[in-house]
């Protein structure tokens, strides 16, 4: 006879190999199996995708108030974008939303993080009445 062979598959995340390194199996008193990141990191990066959301939406609203300032001023007193701090200061926040989305992947997965992106939205609706004076 001939030897058979069982071929599998196994996909990691990044998630997968946390349950020893954050200590879940202990805390939980389970296998780990199901919860592969103990909960309280799982909190917290939900909680870093909702921040970012909020501090890239900032910045977005930011650059948009330095372009409108500029828009008023009269022709010959405007400046170049890259010459106001409004409008690096939006491009830094934009940036740190950016990196704390990606400081969250770790802990949450990625179908959590994209759906919470979402809450971008609530952001815009609370923010950009506050600097822009827009209404819905």
């Amino acid at each position: 006879g001939g030897t058979k062979y069982n071929m599998t598959t196994v996909v990691l995340t990044p998630w997968d190999n946390m349950t020893e390194e954050c200590g879940a199996d202990e805390a939980s008193g389970g296998s780990g199996e199901e919860d592969a990141v103990s909960t309280p990191l799982v909190a917290m990066g939900t909680l870093l995708v909702i921040g970012a959301s909020f501090i890239s939406c900032f910045g977005v609203n930011l650059q948009k108030l330095a372009h409108n300032k500029n828009a008023m001023l009269p022709v010959e007193e405007r400046v170049v974008m890259y010459k106001m701090w409004q409008w690096w200061l939006g491009i830094f926040a934009m940036v740190m939303g950016s990196i704390m989305d990606m400081a969250a992947l770790p802990f949450v997965p990625l179908s959590r993080v994209a759906a919470l992106g979402a809450s971008t939205m609530v952001a815009n609706i609370v923010i950009t009445p506050v600097f822009l004076k827009e209404t819905l």
